[in-house]
């Protein structure tokens, strides 16, 4: 489905959304779908880089610049916008390691974001975060095997 598609059968969502973007109150879920789809896309650019050289960038800036002085430079693979365009949406510098058979690429604020909220989302004593119809207060306490 489009966005404008999304926007007109979820019009009180999508205007959520949007404000809370807009008036910087987003949503830790808010700002950890964006920074999927962010390292989503920049794996995407590593990907086309490796493609078209048939090596992974040595660093992440060389997805915006020729540093090589190659005179079949097929980027920029992600525009350049200043010291902020490796940061994730937490403001942490994306981690990346280039080796000859892969990549890797991580945002320690997306991984720091998730691992809070599922802190969140679990009960204090590391049990279901949801409490059961039945106590189990007849029963005996569980066997330890």
């Amino acid at each position: 489905m489009s966005q404008i598609g999304y926007i007109l059968s979820h019009p009180l969502k999508a205007c959520g959304k949007w404000w809370r973007a807009y008036t910087g109150r987003e949503s830790n879920e808010d700002l950890i779908e964006r920074e999927e789809v962010r390292l989503r896309c920049l794996r995407f650019a590593i990907a086309l880089y490796k493609e078209k050289y048939g090596r992974f960038p040595a660093i992440l800036r060389d997805l915006c610049d020729n540093n090589y002085e190659d005179p079949e430079w097929g980027g920029p693979f992600i525009p350049w916008s200043g010291e902020d365009t490796f940061r994730d949406s937490f403001g942490y510098r994306y981690e990346y390691e280039a080796m000859p058979v892969r990549s890797r690429v991580v945002s320690i604020g997306l991984e720091r974001a998730r691992r809070r909220a599922a802190e969140l989302g679990a009960s204090p004593n590391g049990g279901p975060a949801t409490s059961s119809d039945n106590s189990g207060a007849s029963e005996g306490p569980p066997s330890v095997s």
